[in-house]
């Protein structure tokens, strides 16, 4: 693991450790990889904090992961344990239903928010980072009425989907955790990434690298990043622990502050996913452009502090719960292997 001394954002090294280093539980990465315990669950599932030390930045107010694996072994990190992690929900053949439908659901909601605010107007050419299913590149590239329309993703299932829908030679997968362009086109009118500020590594090189791909007065979008300060405020959407590949912890405000710091205008629209399914959607949509760079502002750090500390009081009272329960599941366990 490497320990990451500044903040990924503002890089600011005053960092406040408001939960204290004796909350730190062990990622036993061998028992991801391996077989499930006798509850059932791989190693991930289990882990709570899994040693990632979470930080806050006395100025910009960021909550992080001090401690993430090093890029020696991040690709494999990726690519074994987020794959298998998350594959067993949606990397498997046939795709499951409620995925399709909610990917077709995300796409046409998204494109109508896009397409709205002016996006695809004078698009020639676009590239998604993580593009699912390829459900939103197929609609990009009927509006724009072009076939330059690229997409890169982690996972084998979905990616053969979206090969389906635009090509073989201009889908390809993501390897590792560093993102780069495999294709022959090096410029594109619209750059489009899906959840890739929260995991990235280092989320300053992301933003030059994303830059780098953009033709001049091109558009990025970056969705689906979601709102920590929603999301960790209901304990219950992290029952076992905030996501491990979750590196930095974004709430509404840190990512408006970041981008310009990065050289990025940018302003934010309603994200549209998950209407259909009855509750909002905690996550956040920013459409940029190139700009001047302006000096990241301080942030709110005790509305961090006191959003983290909150979040593992209601943890830790969900852990004791389950510890409380687990003789009973171990007893109704042996009566059901009894009688089998």
């Amino acid at each position: 693991m490497d320990s990451v001394e500044t903040c990924p954002s503002c890089g600011h090294d005053k960092l406040l450790s408001p939960i204290g280093a004796e909350v730190k539980y062990d990622n036993d990465v061998g028992a991801v990889l391996g077989k499930p315990g006798a509850d059932g669950l791989y190693g991930l599932d289990r882990t709570r904090f899994a040693r990632v030390e979470w930080r806050i930045c006395e100025h910009c107010a960021l909550i992080f992961a001090a401690q993430r694996p090093g890029m020696a072994s991040a690709d494999a990190s990726y690519s074994t344990i987020f794959g298998h992690f998350e594959r067993r929900k949606f990397d498997v053949y046939p795709l499951p239903q409620i995925y399709m439908d909610t990917q077709k659901e995300l796409s046409a909601e998204l494109f109508e928010v896009l397409d709205r605010d002016g996006v695809f107007d004078g698009v020639k050419s676009v590239i998604q980072f993580r593009c699912n299913a390829g459900m939103l590149l197929e609609a990009i590239a009927q509006r724009i009425d072009s076939d330059e329309v690229y997409g890169l993703e982690y996972f084998e299932h979905p990616m053969h989907h979206a090969k389906q829908l635009i090509s073989d030679a201009r889908i390809a997968p993501i390897e590792g955790t560093e993102l780069s362009n495999p294709f022959e086109r090096q410029e594109f009118d619209l750059v489009i990434l899906d959840h890739c500020l929260t995991h990235a590594y280092r989320p300053r090189e992301l933003v030059d690298f994303v830059k780098s791909l953009v033709a001049p007065g091109g558009t990025i979008v970056f969705f689906n990043e979601p709102d920590h300060g929603k999301t960790l405020a209901d304990g219950a959407r992290y029952p076992r622990g905030i996501n491990f590949f979750h590196k930095q912890l974004y709430q509404d405000g840190d990512i408006d502050r970041f981008l310009p710091s990065c050289g990025l205008t940018s302003h934010q629209l309603p994200h549209p996913y998950g209407r259909k399914w009855g509750s909002p959607y905690n996550s956040m949509l920013f459409v940029c452009k190139e700009g001047a760079t302006a000096e990241m502002p301080k942030g709110d750090v005790q509305v961090s502090v006191d959003l983290l500390q909150n979040w593992f009081a209601m943890n830790r009272q969900h852990v004791r719960k389950q510890w409380m329960k687990r003789p009973f599941k171990m007893l109704l366990r042996h009566v059901n292997r009894a009688a089998s």
